[in-house]
């Protein structure tokens, strides 16, 4: 697997597994959400590091507590310029303190069909970007999804 490696682990994050899931379990807990009725098909949530955001960024994913998903699409910005419209990652999996997340290379493939087919344009893909505001969402994520393939763009 060619894991995109975290550029971020230590700076916007802990880079220690143990204390990075502590951490996020903590946001989690203190987030006081209803968790709404019925299926939850996304969430919105900021992208900076943990200790400016993190506490936001539970409310969001708390309200994804008990249900499983097979893919998780994250839609993030490109805080750098990139002459493509529309990025995507060029590994097969995403690396955080928390484990490996493989990329769902079928649902990008047809998602970049769909986006060549309808406005001209497909993904272009990117390898060992330093972007964080994808990556930012995953570790709350692997702890309240567990498993689950990604579709990043």
């Amino acid at each position: 697997m060619s894991l995109r490696p975290s550029p971020i682990a230590g700076t916007w994050y802990p880079a220690d597994a143990r204390e990075l899931a502590a951490s996020v379990d903590r946001f989690l807990a203190q987030a006081e959400v209803k968790v709404p009725k019925g299926r939850v098909i996304g969430v919105l949530a900021p992208h900076a590091g943990h200790r400016y955001s993190g506490a936001v960024a539970a409310y969001a994913f708390k309200c994804l507590a008990g249900t499983q998903a097979d893919l998780a699409a994250v839609v993030s910005p490109m805080h750098h310029a990139h002459l493509a419209p529309v990025l995507t990652t060029a590994h097969t999996g995403y690396a955080t303190p928390l484990g490996e997340i493989p990329v769902d290379a079928a649902a990008l493939e047809q998602l970049s069909a769909g986006l060549e087919a309808r406005l001209g344009l497909g993904l272009a893909r990117v390898r060992r970007d330093e972007e964080h505001s994808l990556e930012i969402e995953l570790p709350f994520l692997q702890r309240v999804l567990r498993a689950f393939h990604l579709l990043p763009v």
